[in-house]
């Protein structure tokens, strides 16, 4: 439970420190006080989230804490999970730092904000004005009877099952759609391997073919000019060869008397052996090259192929297409077949499926079970609240898919008069009727939800004479099970309070700040009087406050 809260420089606190007896405390306090402050506050070490305009000077840091006394043994499973020191009392404390930066710890020990919500939510249950709506909402509704029949656990395994079932079928999506799009890199890489192998590529081919090509379409220039050569070296009157034969003679000759001569002409003769070997080659070539069109075009036709094979792959050689349909070769042996893991993960599925439906199958028939008693002692406890002629029918329809809470959609219809047809609550129930109904509601379902402390604000709006009464009864026998705090403007449920504080306004000569104390036994009916008449007390309303508190 709640023992103490501190709040230092939080919006129109400068500083206070409260104390609850861990009963029933009330509240109260004229409209903005601050009383909504208070919940701000308390709120940020519950995990809420911190806003800079919240720090009342700005150029110092907010800090709020709270000392719990928590009485739940199941709490150290959290500690033990959060590698955390357990300790009898638990401190939970907030920073907003100047900057904006905001700091959470438990036990004075550094904590990620998530870990402070979770734990806060197992200390505190804070029931806002807002949530009174929340009676409309199946998820609410539902939440409501898995509370009275203390499926708790039952939640908690179900949804570790629910996780998982979420787990593999999202698994096997995406294995679906990764075969999916294997399947089409598969065929592409097919379809290019098919079109490079069915080109027969070889190595160097395209430079031998680029050659013959040049060689072929000058074929007539080549021989040509072959052949003049030819004549010049062989053929022609004056040949060069001739010439050079009778050279090479008259040198042999005049090497008998002059050996310098004589290796000239040596010199020359060889010349003369090499000249007449081109020749000879010449004449060769000049025979061999010979103009063919279906050659020609065959050239191009297979050049093309080659062409546009590079530029699609942009490549700039043969070797480089050959490495391409070997890369693409590798990468189809390694782009293996994803059915085996398809037929595992669907597997796996049925199973967790048939798992999941089973759990929540069990979870619908404990819920189907409550369903009579629940209406039943939550009409009588609405005739308590001044609503004798209440109906209220509960059914259970199934989801087209299961979700974190089950199979199950609740939905609750509700008449607050004798003749009337029981309705959506949205549609029949009115402000006061709201209130009465959720108050209801949250004494049956707070003694299973093992939270030491149950935070009411407001949640008596629209109520007023005997039936506050009433329900500032209903309250005080919460309390007897568990902390039951009650911010209020009824002084019928002031008087009920064990304790009450009233939240005040300071107003300065620079600044106005909101403060908080507890009032001794006179204030407090001083503050039920006042509460009762305005602010001219009159002797009846001084008894009546006694009386309310009697």
């Amino acid at each position: 439970m709640l023992r103490r809260l501190i709040i230092e420089n939080y919006a129109l606190i400068d500083a206070l420190e409260i104390n609850f007896s861990g009963s029933f405390d009330v509240i109260t306090g004229e409209t903005g006080a601050g009383k909504s402050i208070l919940l701000g506050a308390l709120g940020l070490i519950l995990g809420n989230r911190a806003d800079i305009q919240s720090l009342k000077n700005s150029n110092k840091k907010c800090v709020v804490e709270g000392f719990f006394e928590p009485g739940i043994d199941e709490l150290q499973s959290f500690f033990i999970d959060n590698d955390l020191d357990y300790s009898p009392e638990i401190i939970l404390r907030r920073e907003i730092l100047p900057g904006g930066k905001s700091r959470a710890f438990i036990n004075d020990t550094p904590v990620q904000l998530i870990s402070l919500k979770e734990l806060g939510s197992r200390l505190v249950d804070v029931h806002s004005q807002h949530q009174t709506l929340l009676l409309n909402e199946s998820g609410f509704q539902l939440d409501v009877i898995d509370s009275y029949c203390g499926n708790a656990p039952l939640l908690k395994d179900y949804l570790m099952t629910f996780k998982a079932w979420k787990g593999i079928r999202k698994n096997l999506q995406d294995l679906y759609s990764e075969e999916k799009r294997s399947g089409a890199e598969r065929e592409f890489l097919e379809f290019v391997f098919s079109e490079l192998e069915s080109a027969k590529l070889i190595p160097g081919e395209q430079t031998e073919l680029e050659q013959e090509l040049a060689i072929l379409t000058h074929a007539e220039e080549i021989k040509s000019r072959l052949y003049s050569i030819h004549d010049v070296m062989n053929d022609q009157e004056n040949a060069l060869l001739s010439s050079l034969a009778s050279v090479s003679a008259q040198m042999s000759q005049l090497g008998k008397y002059h050996s310098g001569v004589g290796n000239l002409g040596l010199r020359i003769e060889s010349a003369y052996q090499e000249l007449k070997d081109i020749a000879s080659e010449i004449h060769q070539i000049s025979e061999d090259v010979v103009y063919d069109s279906e050659r020609i075009v065959y050239i191009n036709e297979r050049l093309d192929i080659l062409y546009r094979l590079q530029q699609k792959h942009r490549v700039h050689t043969v070797e480089e297409l050959l490495d391409l349909m070997k890369q693409t070769s590798d990468s189809l042996y390694n782009l293996g077949s994803l059915q085996s893991d398809i037929e595992t993960a669907e597997k796996d599925l049925i199973r967790i499926e048939a798992d999941l439906m089973s759990k929540s199958a069990i979870l619908h028939d404990k819920r189907k079970s409550s369903l009579a008693l629940f209406s039943t002692e939550l009409i009588a406890l609405l005739k308590d609240l001044g609503m004798p002629d209440a109906s209220v029918q509960l059914h259970l329809e199934p989801l087209n898919e299961p979700d974190e809470k089950g199979n199950d959609r609740m939905l609750m219809l509700f008449s607050a008069n004798k003749g009337q047809e029981p309705k959506p609550i949205s549609k029949v129930a009115s402000g006061g009727e709201l209130s009465r109904l959720m108050l209801a509601v949250k004494s049956m379902t707070v003694k299973n939800k093992l939270i030491p402390s149950l935070i009411l604000d407001e949640i008596d709006a629209g109520v007023s004479g005997d039936i506050a009464d009433k329900a500032g009864e209903l309250m005080k026998q919460m309390a007897r099970g568990m902390q039951l705090i009650a911010i209020t403007h009824l002084p019928q449920i002031a008087g009920k309070g064990k304790e009450h504080f009233l939240v005040y306004k300071e107003t300065g000569k620079d600044e106005t700040r909101s403060a908080i104390r507890k009032l001794s036994e006179k204030e407090r009916i001083d503050e039920i009087a006042k509460m009762l008449s305005g602010a001219k007390i009159s002797d009846a309303a001084m008894e009546a406050a006694k009386h309310l508190m009697g």
